[in-house]
């Protein structure tokens, strides 16, 4: 696979950085001190060098007994990058992001006990983020505190869904929107609201909506 790169100042795109192995798997990106950190899901950590004008490798350090096959995700979460395993979260170090070993720095690692399926998405929201699972979602709230910079609560009510496609989202936004298992649903770090319930039964096939021009 090919990642195709836009060169303001000579207002062309190319690809500096062929891949092999990437095809079908999913991206997700994150978005920390001005640069942005590109995953395939299991295969290749990328950041852009603006001075060699070349995507590198990011990931500096895995805890010992991880490698990349392994994470599934990444995101940015109040100055942290964010990983994920089908069902634990890392968080790096705030000396190194992309260091996600160094205990002493702020790194960090915890299974969420309030999930209940496999981790389909990890997603940037203010104040935090939400890890999406197949059955159900949890809030991780920052919490300002080095030693234990998130806590991890179900979000109530709130839906799973299948991949991260299933959910619009902001960093700098209070909620989510999301089709999933629950319909179509608002959700926030406290709660989640089921919205426009006839827009999911369409969306599901279960209702048709034909013109007939007669009457």
């Amino acid at each position: 696979g090919d990642n195709w790169v836009y060169k303001q100042a000579a207002d062309v795109w190319y690809s500096s950085y062929p891949l092999a192995d990437v095809e079908d798997k999913r991206v997700t990106q994150a978005f920390v001190n001005g640069n942005t950190y590109t995953f395939f899901e299991g295969t290749k950590a990328l950041i852009w060098n603006s001075g060699s004008e070349e995507l590198e490798d990011f990931f500096s350090k895995l805890p010992e007994g991880y490698t990349v096959d392994q994470i599934r995700y990444v995101c940015a979460a109040s100055n942290y990058i964010v990983i994920c395993t089908d069902t634990e979260i890392l968080w790096s170090s705030l000396v190194d992001v992309t260091d996600l070993d160094d205990r002493i720095g702020g790194a960090g690692r915890q299974i969420p006990v309030d999930l209940r399926g496999r981790i389909t998405a990890i997603l940037p929201i203010a104040g935090g983020f939400i890890i999406y699972t197949s059955r159900n979602a949890v809030a991780a709230y920052h919490t300002s505190n080095a030693e234990s910079p998130f806590l991890f609560r179900e979000i109530l009510g709130a839906g799973g869904v299948s991949s991260p496609e299933q959910v619009t989202h902001e960093a700098n936004v209070k909620y989510h929107y999301t089709y999933g298992t629950s319909g179509l649903q608002r959700v926030t770090l406290d709660a989640a609201e089921t919205i426009q319930p006839a827009l999911a039964d369409f969306l599901r096939g279960k209702t048709y909506n034909k013109w007939n021009a007669s009457t």
